[in-house]
């Protein structure tokens, strides 16, 4: 289930873990790590500002800081390099900050990205 994207609502996406749907690498994270089997609610939310979008993606899952994951050296041939991390790499480049907090029993991510 996903819901329209609107500014400043909601979408909860439930996801079963075998789920093949990709919304960001978070969300297959998320998917792939956060939890054991079964259904869970992953939230995001969506804001636009006058010159920027913001993201929000929270989930119940194990807590997990991707700004902990050390950055992978992407300049090493890809048969020597470890398997993950990529994703992480990316949003953290494209994006113009991220920024994580567990609270409540809640993994929080916020990426914002600016229009200009």
């Amino acid at each position: 289930m996903l819901s329209h994207l609107y500014n400043g609502c909601v979408s909860i996406v439930r996801i079963h873990k075998r789920s093949s749907g990709d919304i960001l690498p978070e969300s297959t994270n998320i998917i792939n790590y956060g939890f054991d089997e079964g259904s869970h609610t992953i939230m995001f939310s969506f804001s636009l500002h006058d010159d920027s979008i913001s993201i929000q993606i929270r989930d119940e899952g194990r807590a997990f800081d991707p700004l902990m994951v050390p950055e992978p050296n992407v300049n090493q041939p890809v048969e020597q390099r470890k398997i993950g991390g990529l994703g992480i790499h990316l949003v953290k480049k494209l994006m113009d900050s991220v920024s994580y907090e567990r609270k409540n029993n809640e993994n929080i991510v916020t990426l914002r990205k600016s229009f200009i």
